[in-house]
């Protein structure tokens, strides 16, 4: 078994500013053979309103480019100017948190970004921000003391009848409670996706219900993929 990030699709202008293009995560999933999946980073995207103002929504094929680090196979194809946290998984298959502001480890091989580490040595961080004490769709990713160890968390929001999703310090105690020593923020709201492959028709399937009533094109995504031969 081994985790890896992928970005959405090619990078659609060279040395543009943008570096791949959206797609769904199911889609990102089937692709790199990934048994889960959840979506990664915050993003920016071209063109997410039409002339008349009204949002069109981050819909597949748009070019688009990660906020936060970003790292697959040991190849950085985004950095941020402004430092900002991120996971990174190594060669020798550790996880753990990085700040953004330590140099690369060269031993790095996977880098997905987000917005804020929201545990810290089994102890939740508070943040008071109207973006941390609202309830939303959240995706998180958490790890153990040891740093073998991943937690993938996504909580669904914005529907009454269903979920009405978590506060950051909500979403802190829960990784805490699921035993993560440290845990990190990805993207959430519309793009929270958790997919995973059937075990029957080896296609991948979206678990949880995206706020947006479909699912939502991201930028990257965070997958394991698991050796067939051992399913």
């Amino acid at each position: 078994m081994s985790v890896h990030v992928a970005r959405g699709g090619a990078d659609p202008d060279g040395n543009g500013p943008w570096l791949t293009t959206l797609l769904p995560t199911s889609e990102i999933a089937q692709r790199e053979r990934f048994a889960v999946a959840i979506n990664g980073d915050f993003f920016d995207a071209e063109a997410t309103k039409d002339v008349e103002g009204k949002n069109t929504g981050y819909l597949r094929g748009k070019a688009a480019a990660p906020v936060g680090m970003a790292m697959s196979d040991g190849v950085l194809w985004h950095r941020p100017k402004t430092p900002r946290p991120y996971l990174e998984i190594t060669a020798a298959h550790i996880a753990k948190l990085e700040t953004g502001s330590e140099p690369i480890d060269a031993a790095a091989r996977e880098m997905v970004g987000g917005s804020q580490i929201i545990v810290r040595h089994a102890r939740a961080i508070t943040f008071t921000n109207l973006f941390a004490t609202a309830r939303h769709p959240r995706t998180a990713v958490g790890i153990d003391a040891s740093g073998t160890q991943l937690t993938l968390l996504v909580v669904d929001g914005r529907q009454p009848d269903l979920s009405i999703g978590m506060t950051l310090a909500e979403l802190s105690d829960e990784m805490i409670r699921q035993g993560c020593a440290a845990a990190i923020n990805l993207d959430g709201g519309g793009s929270t996706t958790l997919v995973v492959r059937n075990a029957k028709s080896k296609k991948p399937e979206v678990l949880n219900s995206p706020s947006d009533t479909r699912e939502r094109s991201v930028a990257d995504v965070l997958g394991v993929r698991v050796d067939e031969k051992s399913e």
